[in-house]
């Protein structure tokens, strides 16, 4: 019943990969979407592998922004698919 009340009153948005939705807790998704994607697909386009990892905090952020480079590049980087 505890764990109910603290996690509704959590705000969280929701971001969409594919078919895929999941909820992220506004404050990580924002510090995930104020990093910029271009030097992680410059990486990718030059043939290099990315892997995210972090702890508690880092590891929340770098999911979003993992979950924001796979959406980008199945949108607009057919070529990274």
């Amino acid at each position: 019943e505890y764990l109910l009340k603290f996690t509704s009153a959590v705000a969280a948005d929701r971001i969409v990969v594919g078919d895929w939705t999941a909820q992220v807790h506004g404050g990580f998704l924002a510090r995930a979407e104020s990093i910029p994607l271009e030097p992680f697909l410059a990486h990718l386009r030059s043939g290099g592998t990315l892997l995210f990892t972090g702890h508690s905090l880092g590891s929340a952020v770098a999911e979003a922004l993992c979950m924001r480079l796979i959406r980008h590049i199945e949108d607009n980087e057919a070529d990274l698919s």
